[in-house]
């Protein structure tokens, strides 16, 4: 309902637009900029266009929808005649000698790592790790954080054959989904055997697995040949930080500004590319 109000414009300026990050807020940014005639470029540190949308799309339920969002982004920046660069990942200063009238940093998040002792173990990983397949994980595992992200790899994974123990410190899981959402989930935890414990905090990481701490300060363990670690992210705003007052016009969205949704950083990304 605010279509009128919502209308792409032709700029008043054609401007040099850099979009640093080829995610989905960077890919929404850099299509709406060149639909209002910018001259656009898109700078991604991998092979391919998708930041985290790649990996949110591994779990074979979420993988159709998820794979036809980045088609139908990285068609339309290709249609756009966006140029893409790939395996660049630019600093400060090179950003700036490329001489942009506009740089909007669109550089993701990154995984959070909680200061438990052991953490740096060579049997932890994060849920990304898991999801882009780069490393392997033993049988018994234990995945750190009840939120989405931890409940949807523990899932993936306990399909996979792995016994799996969701351990989360607050008293209920996976509370920023939908309601139907997370019935759903949390049926097909039950069905694939997931044990979830709640209410407990992570003490340590041992050889042979996680030692906790309950409410009532009681110590009990779990046994995990891997754990997982999915307690959230953290902004990646690093560059947006070192390119204040070094060009003209400055943005930053997406995850980098404010980790969130799908939906809030491509909502981020279209916002930013009518103001430019």
């Amino acid at each position: 309902g605010r279509e009128r109000e919502s209308a792409i414009k032709p700029a008043e300026k054609v401007k040099q637009v850099v979009v640093v990050g080829g995610g989905p807020a960077g890919m929404e940014a850099a299509r709406v900029a060149a639909l209002r005639g910018h001259d656009v470029t898109i700078y991604e540190k991998n092979s391919k266009l998708g930041g985290q949308l790649l990996l949110a799309s591994v779990p074979p339920w979420k993988a159709p929808d998820l794979a036809n969002l980045i088609r139908y982004l990285e068609t339309q920046v290709k249609k756009l005649g966006v140029k893409i660069k790939f395996g660049n990942e630019l600093s400060s200063e090179q950003v700036a000698k490329l001489g942009p009238d506009v740089v909007i940093v669109a550089t993701g998040a990154t995984p959070l790592i909680p200061k438990i002792r052991g953490i740096e173990s060579e049997k932890v990983m994060t849920a990304n790790d898991v999801l882009a397949g780069d490393n392997d994980v033993g049988n018994k595992i234990v995945v750190l954080g009840g939120g989405r992200v931890g409940c949807e790899t523990a899932l993936f994974l306990a399909k996979k054959g792995k016994k799996v123990t969701i351990v989360e410190q607050f008293k209920s899981y996976a509370d920023e989904m939908p309601p139907a959402s997370r019935d759903w989930l949390s049926m097909e935890l039950d069905k694939a055997g997931v044990n979830i414990i709640v209410n407990v905090n992570p003490q340590e990481i041992k050889d042979e697995g996680l030692i906790m701490i309950d409410q009532k300060w009681r110590e009990t363990a779990v046994e995990a040949d891997t754990i997982v670690v999915a307690v959230g992210t953290k902004p990646n705003g690093k560059l947006f930080e070192e390119l204040r007052n070094k060009v003209p016009e400055l943005y930053a969205i997406g995850d980098c500004l404010k980790p969130g949704t799908i939906g809030d950083a491509i909502r981020d990304g279209w916002r930013v590319a009518r103001e430019i």
